[in-house]
C-alpha cells in the first residue's frame, strides 16, 4: 500500500514537471520564420522564441497547454516597490483596457504581459492573434506618463 502511494506520488511528479517545463511552441521554425515576415529578429533557445522588434513589444513565445503563451516583460523601479498599491492600480488599469493581454505584477515585481494563442499554429489566425496584442502597445502607450515611473 505504502508503495503503490510512493509510486503514484513519483509518477504525478514526474508528469508535473514534464508539463511545467518551458520548451519552444509546437511548428517553432514555422512560426520563427512568420515573426521574421512581420519584422521581428528571432532567435530559439531551449525554453523559448525570442521575438524583437523595433516598433512593437519584444516577446517571448513558448508552449502552454494546447498552445502558445506569448509574453513581454517590463523591469520594474525602485519606486514601483516603494509605491506598491499605486503599481497595481495601474496594472489594473492596463487589464481593463486591454485587447489581447491580461497584465500583472510576477514575483519580482516585474511587468509582465500575456497573451494566450489556443491550439495549433495556422498562419492566418496567428496574424491576427500578433496584431491584437501588438494593440498593447498602444494601451501602455496610453499610461505612459504614469508607467513611466514604475519602470526601468
Amino acid at each position: 500500500m505504502r508503495l503503490t502511494k510512493i509510486l503514484t506520488l513519483f509518477i504525478t511528479l514526474f508528469l508535473t514537471l514534464q508539463f511545467a517545463q518551458a520548451r519552444p511552441p509546437e511548428n517553432a521554425t514555422q512560426i520563427m520564420e512568420h515573426l521574421e515576415i512581420l519584422g521581428y529578429d528571432v532567435n530559439m533557445d531551449t525554453k523559448h522564441i525570442k521575438a524583437r522588434h523595433k516598433k512593437y513589444l519584444n516577446i517571448f513565445l513558448k508552449k502552454y497547454r494546447d498552445g502558445i503563451l506569448v509574453t513581454a516583460f517590463f523591469g520594474s523601479s525602485k519606486y514601483a516597490a516603494a509605491h506598491r498599491d499605486a503599481y497595481l492600480r495601474l496594472v489594473n488599469k492596463l487589464n481593463r483596457d486591454a485587447a489581447a493581454a491580461r497584465y500583472y505584477v510576477d514575483k519580482q515585481g516585474d511587468l509582465r504581459i500575456e497573451g494566450y494563442y489556443p491550439g495549433p499554429y495556422h498562419k492566418k489566425n496567428f496574424t491576427a492573434f500578433i496584431d491584437t496584442f501588438n494593440l498593447e502597445k498602444a494601451n501602455l502607450s496610453d499610461k505612459l506618463d504614469t508607467l513611466k515611473k514604475f519602470l526601468k
